[in-house]
């Protein structure tokens, strides 16, 4: 974090103690034993000796990493990056969504939930406005990357067949429609019934175009 351009997004995370990290030590005793002599019968008869006293250090409660990150686009004046990261289960810190413009730079806590065991929250697609994040245990949120509006939280896993078109549209990339920004997921009649792409239409990067 050395960079004055990260130094937001680096305060923003050691004030939430996610940097803290706990060192256990522990010490141990031992005998290092040589020059052993063995008797007629093979046995060990004598040995010479030093006793030893070790101290082994560990991490008992590491630091929190930022595991996955995303580019918004288009980035509304200027580069905008989200990024997500786990919390502690047992801790109180909760995973986290942030976003960070290094052009300012600032950096702010867009959203958080309790962890979940050894699961993280994903983060799905992202544009300019909205970013989309998975749950292990089948559900999803949209979050906006600015303003005042809560986060919508749909009971599904929507990581397997939608994305984010610009502004934040939902599109379902296997039957190629938009669907309502509420829940319970609701399928819109646009666009209208597209040309069939062999093979299916692929998953991956989609782009909303304005037409006349």
């Amino acid at each position: 974090w050395p960079k004055n351009e990260l130094a937001q997004l680096r305060d923003g995370q050691t004030g939430r103690g996610l940097f803290d990290m706990q060192i256990t030590v522990l010490q141990g005793v031992g005998n290092f034993s040589y020059d052993c002599i063995r008797d007629s019968a093979g046995n060990f008869s004598s040995c010479q000796a030093v006793r030893y006293t070790s101290t082994i250090g560990f991490q008992e409660r590491p630091f929190v990493q930022l595991l996955d990150a995303r580019r918004s686009r288009p980035a509304p004046g200027g580069e905008q990056m989200v990024f997500v990261g786990p919390g502690r289960a047992g801790s109180g810190l909760d995973d986290r969504v942030l976003v960070w413009n290094p052009g300012t730079p600032s950096a702010r806590m867009l959203f958080q939930l309790p962890p979940i065991g050894e699961n993280e929250h994903l983060l799905g697609s992202v544009t300019g406005t909205t970013a989309m994040v998975f749950a292990p245990e089948a559900r999803s949120f949209l979050i906006p990357l600015a303003g005042p509006q809560p986060p919508i939280f749909f009971p599904n896993d929507l990581s397997t067949s939608f994305t984010l078109l610009e502004p934040s549209h939902l599109y379902n990339t296997n039957d190629l429609k938009f669907y309502r920004l509420q829940p319970p997921l609701q399928r819109t009649p646009l666009p209208a019934k597209l040309a069939e792409v062999p093979g299916g239409n692929p998953f991956g990067d989609f782009h909303a175009v304005r037409v006349p």
